[in-house]
């Protein structure tokens, strides 16, 4: 399976610990030690990750606004990566979206480029370069996100792009690397990330979105008919909740996909625990620092409990949520420094020792930062009752 993640990971820092690295995976406290920044193009403000030439070693793509263009990084095995490798698209690219377009089991790539308005198709080679594929000239203007999956359950890819302008675009895949658009759908203000899930159990991938514009703003379940067709849900709007990203995961433990955004206008991130029908009830909000952007999930210290990461972009710094089991977290959260301006970040293990790593596209010194997590003591898992 391709990794993939809507916006970029950080990884943590702390400084002082040392530890030896151990497959054991019972329950543990990690912390997380920076290791090499990697310069990529002017300004990335998205990554992704996938192994893009098939040697088990995860690689890295940012979108890089301000060079038009995006960067390759090639993992090796023990965490380091090889010099970025640049390739141009449209103007202004922003969202990646990584998957098999064509059937012949290398990752591609789409990228939405937000000033011209269209869709770069990158066919994989299998050794981490691509040949270009079709440009899409896109049914809305100034797209900010895309993602892959197969919404009319026919076992080819397709995309789905958000607009700024309250759009949301499907694009069915032929199998054979080119893409047909479907249909336009109605978001709600300013539609900025997407993540895809079966949020009401019909078996059928449906869609939740984060909404940032000053009117309309909160996020929206769309569900889908396994056909590559949506209609809205439920939505959650508030005077003072201007989300930006997202992740979805099961929280406390039932079964049942929820949401966590975060909102970087008034600085908080909030929790919505699912219904299992499509509907979200309101959980619990905590503060970030200034201005976090980017979120991502999992379970981080090997207690069987989900857990959260987010970077902030104005403070310039990574927190780390340790979760309950219950939807809730144990305070106080750990914080560590990032280089400056953070935007994006993913999650994997790229060092192979068993333990979740962060990777981060700093938009303020156009770099990707590696954060490796490390254990550095044993933790007692108590089960929510």
């Amino acid at each position: 399976m391709f990794l993939r993640i809507h916006y970029l990971f950080i990884a943590l820092l702390i400084s002082g610990c040392t530890t030896n690295k151990t497959t054991d995976l019972s329950p543990f406290q990690e912390s997380f030690r920076p290791d090499n920044n990697y310069h990529v193009g002017l300004n990335p403000i998205f990554i992704a990750a996938a192994d893009l030439n098939n040697d088990g070693a995860t690689d890295l793509i940012t979108s890089n606004s301000n060079s038009h263009n995006i960067s390759v990084l090639l993992g090796n095995k023990d965490g380091t990566f090889k010099d970025h490798l640049m390739v141009p698209v449209g103007k202004k690219p922003r969202g990646i979206a990584a998957g098999d377009f064509n059937g012949d089991k290398i990752p591609d790539l789409a990228i939405v480029n937000n000033e011209t308005d269209d869709l770069t198709i990158l066919l994989g080679k299998g050794d981490g370069s691509f040949v270009e594929g079709e440009k899409i000239t896109l049914e809305q203007r100034s797209p900010l996100f895309v993602e892959s999956a197969d919404f009319n359950q026919d076992g080819k890819t397709d995309l789905v792009v958000l607009s700024r302008f309250d759009h949301v675009v499907v694009y069915l895949g032929n199998g054979a690397g080119t893409f047909k658009f479907h249909k336009t759908f109605e978001a709600d203000d300013t539609p900025t990330a997407l993540v895809v899930g079966d949020f009401n159990n019909d078996r059928h991938l449906d869609l939740a979105i984060t909404n940032n514009g000053p009117v309309k703003n909160g996020i929206e379940i769309l569900l889908g008919d396994g056909q590559g067709n949506f209609t809205v849900g439920y939505r959650h709007t508030e005077r003072n909740f201007r989300p930006i990203s997202l992740t979805q995961t099961d929280l406390n433990g039932d079964g049942k996909a929820d949401l966590i955004t975060v909102d970087p206008i008034h600085h908080n991130v909030s929790v919505f625990l699912g219904n299992g029908d499509g509907t979200f009830k309101n959980g619990v909000t905590m503060s970030g620092d200034s201005e976090p952007i980017s979120i991502v999930s999992g379970d981080f210290n090997g207690d069987h409990l989900t857990d959260i990461a987010f970077i902030n972009n104005a403070s310039s710094t990574l927190m780390v949520l340790f979760g309950n089991g219950d939807g809730a977290f144990k305070e106080p959260p750990a914080r560590y420094q990032t280089k400056r301006g953070p935007f994006a970040m993913v999650k994997g293990d790229f060092n192979h020792d068993g333990f979740t790593d962060f990777a981060i596209a700093n938009n303020g010194d156009s770099s990707v930062s590696i954060f490796f997590g490390q254990a550095i003591q044993p933790v007692k898992s108590v089960p929510p009752s």
